[in-house]
């Protein structure tokens, strides 16, 4: 530090200048030190409120979000309503949204008839709408959610079948549509109708499967009452074509059988005409009767659907002048009387779809049963089917 100095007599000319010095280096050490602890400690004050500010953040946050999650896993799994978050964060807002939508949900597949179900990846049950109680009379327990495909409440014989498409479903990714028996709590059987169609996930594979069953026994049972009327119906006709018709041919066939005898003792020119006649009405007669056992076939207990389905061939032989050959090997006996009916009726169907469509010159019908099942086989040499485009026929 310098200080002027001032003379005081009165002939001093000149200034004067004291000078003092001192060494500031253990000061400035010393206030470096004490401002270096400063900034550390206030540094650490610092470092442990963000700590502690992020902790309680985080865990707000995750107890947030992990209520969300639940809220989400409760409306996937079933059967609480979605609740409102309290406050009014974006959480609350969301749960608020989720609760919308879930509200939304139920008012559509808790008023619906149809069935809603939904499978994860596994294949195991996450979710089935309250339809289910009614369709297949059992309740919503535990034994629903997590079971493939209900196996219990399936038949054996139909079960392979489902477990067949769903492997297409899961291997192809593309819908199915199936019809399969349920047997009811009750013990009673009812028909389902089902479809179901993949959720593929974003990184490829199928995430999820959603399906809709609907109750069809009432369906099933009219189609079974028509199908019953309508083979009714062929009975009371071909009784009709054998008890009247064929009686009158048969009259005709006597008259006319007097008519040849009188022209014959004639030696009548006509008697070639009317022999003609004769044969053309025995031929019609013949013709007629089979059409009208065709309409009412033989009785199916035992072995009467292989004589019903040799008579067949022996009938489109003659109706439609092709080869038709039936074979069986060993004897096959139907005891089921709805069930032969049903088999005679499909290999009618198909003997004539191929002799009318496919222009064969050879049929054959071959009849075998391995003694659990009956097996049916009409093949022909005709042109191969194609479907056309808008076909006008129920085939």
């Amino acid at each position: 530090m310098t200080y002027p100095v001032t003379a005081h007599s009165p002939d001093a000319k000149q200034m004067r200048v004291a000078v003092l010095e001192r060494d500031m280096r253990d000061v400035l050490a010393g206030q470096r030190e004490n401002t270096i602890w400063e900034a550390g400690a206030s540094a650490g004050v610092l470092l442990v409120v963000c700590a502690v500010f992020w902790w309680w953040l985080r865990n707000f946050l995750r107890k947030r979000m992990d209520r969300v999650l639940d809220l989400i896993r409760n409306r996937q799994d079933s059967l609480t309503p979605v609740s409102v978050l309290p406050g009014a964060d974006e959480f609350s807002r969301l749960s608020a949204a989720l609760q919308e939508q879930e509200a939304l949900f139920r008012q559509i597949v808790d008023n619906i008839n149809e069935v809603v179900w939904v499978l994860d990846g596994n294949r195991q049950v996450i979710y089935v709408s309250p339809a289910y109680e009614r369709v297949w009379g059992r309740e919503r327990d535990g034994t629903v959610k997590g079971n493939p495909l209900w196996n219990q409440y399936i038949p054996q014989e139909h079960l392979q079948k489902l477990k067949v498409l769903f492997e297409t479903l899961y291997s192809d990714g593309k819908a199915v549509h199936f019809e399969y028996p349920i047997i009811r709590k009750s013990g009673e059987r009812g028909w389902i109708e089902a479809s179901a169609f993949p959720v593929m996930a974003p990184g490829g594979g199928i995430h999820r499967v959603v399906g809709i069953s609907r109750d069809v026994t009432d369906r099933k049972a009219l189609e079974e009452q028509f199908l019953n009327i309508s083979e009714q119906e062929r009975r009371r006709l071909g009784h009709d074509l054998h008890d009247d018709a064929c009686q009158r041919l048969a009259s005709l066939k006597m008259r006319c059988e007097v008519l040849v005898a009188s022209l014959r003792n004639e030696h009548s020119s006509s008697l070639p005409l009317a022999q003609e006649l004769k044969t053309q009405l025995t031929g019609t007669s013949a013709l007629l009767r089979d059409i009208a056992r065709g309409l009412s076939p033989v009785e199916m207990d035992g072995e009467g659907l292989m004589l019903a389905l040799r008579k067949l061939a022996d009938l489109a032989e003659t109706i439609y002048e092709v080869p038709c050959f039936f074979e069986c090997e060993h004897t096959v006996l139907v005891s089921n009387t709805d069930a032969a009916n049903h088999i005679y009726r499909i290999a009618q169907e198909f003997i004539n779809n191929a002799a009318r469509h496919g222009h064969p010159t050879r049929i054959d019908m071959t009849l075998e049963t391995d003694w659990e099942s009956v097996s049916l086989t009409v093949t022909n040499d005709g042109v191969p089917f194609t479907e056309p485009e808008n076909a006008p026929g129920m085939g």
